[in-house]
């Protein structure tokens, strides 16, 4: 449980990071969000890309996170409604992340279709805005 959190952007690192979530490297000069806190009784500080920190901030209620865990994100995003065939509408089955976790891969169980998920902030972003207009 969160005791107290603190996010905040950074405008310009002094020094190179690696995200705590996808592990991109945020380079010197680039723009980050700083995370720290106490959680579970344990102090946190670690530095999240900006992509990441927007996923969190745009899709906590659509993925039903709690408390903004970046852990659980990609399990919820896998077990949602949100990536299904394009092909015949059923769930993905088996999937596989890019390196930077940016697309995932999956492979359709029912009809065999291969399709890729593209999961950059701007894109989860149109697909919420659409999911949003069906309900």
């Amino acid at each position: 449980m969160i005791e107290f959190w603190n996010s905040v952007i950074v405008k310009k690192s002094r020094k190179k990071y690696r995200c705590a979530h996808c592990g991109v490297v945020i380079d010197v000069g680039s723009s980050y969000s700083r995370e720290s806190g106490k959680y579970d009784g344990e102090m946190q500080d670690y530095a999240l890309c900006l992509r990441c920190r927007k996923l969190l901030d745009s899709n906590s209620e659509i993925w039903g996170l709690i408390d903004g865990e970046l852990g659980e994100f990609h399990d919820k995003l896998v077990d949602s409604n949100f990536i299904c065939c394009p092909e015949c509408g059923d769930r993905a089955g088996s999937y596989k992340y890019s390196d930077n976790m940016m697309k995932i891969e999956f492979f359709c169980d029912n009809c065999k279709n291969n399709f890729t998920i593209d999961l950059s902030a701007e894109n989860l972003l149109k697909e919420e805005e659409k999911n949003g207009q069906k309900n």
